[in-house]
Formats: structure tokens, C-alpha cells, sequence
């Protein structure tokens, strides 16, 4: 298992996508997605602990992660976003070997 703690689960998500379950609390922040890309919502009540055993996606290469204002964000590691929403947001990870 990689130092940051994830694991592939061995089944596919009803849509035939692969999730990963987060092993230990991370850091997230409440974005909405908007065609290809997640924009984050600006405020320090929108960050927050991801709890161990939230099930969670790699986010795909063609997918953005964007402020309010449209600046491309760049991942420390690898953004990733959880399967359920927080209607109608997900929050987004930034997951990174340590």
C-alpha cells in the first residue's frame, strides 16, 4: 500500500468506474462540478476533514479544478473527489505520497 494510504478496491462502481477508500482523515475542500471541471467555493467554512473509509475517486486528466475566478489549480499530488455528493457538491483531495 502506498504511504498516503489509499486502496483500490477489487470491484468496480455500478458505472464501471474503479474507487478508492481514503485509509486516514484528509483534508477537502466543497467544490461543484460545472461540465469539466470542479470549482471550489471560496471560504474557510468550504475546508474540511474527509473521515477514513470515504469512498473516493481519481479525478480524470481532462477534468479542471478552478476558483471562483477560473484559475487553474494544480495538484501537490493528485486530485481526487468523493463518490457521494454533499448535494450538489463533492469534495475535493489533494493526495500526495508523505
Amino acid at each position: 500500500m502506498d504511504s498516503y494510504e489509499i486502496m483500490l478496491h477489487d470491484w468496480m462502481h455500478p458505472r464501471d468506474r474503479p474507487y478508492e477508500v481514503l485509509q486516514k482523515p484528509w483534508a477537502g475542500a466543497k467544490a461543484r462540478r460545472v461540465r469539466k471541471k470542479y470549482i471550489l467555493q471560496e471560504g474557510i467554512e468550504n475546508l474540511f476533514v474527509v473521515k477514513a473509509g470515504t469512498r473516493i475517486y481519481r479525478l480524470e486528466d481532462d477534468i479542471k479544478v478552478v476558483t471562483e475566478d477560473g484559475e487553474e489549480l494544480h495538484p501537490t499530488g493528485r486530485f481526487y473527489r468523493t463518490c457521494e455528493t454533499i448535494d450538489p457538491f463533492h469534495a475535493i483531495l489533494d493526495i500526495w505520497q508523505t
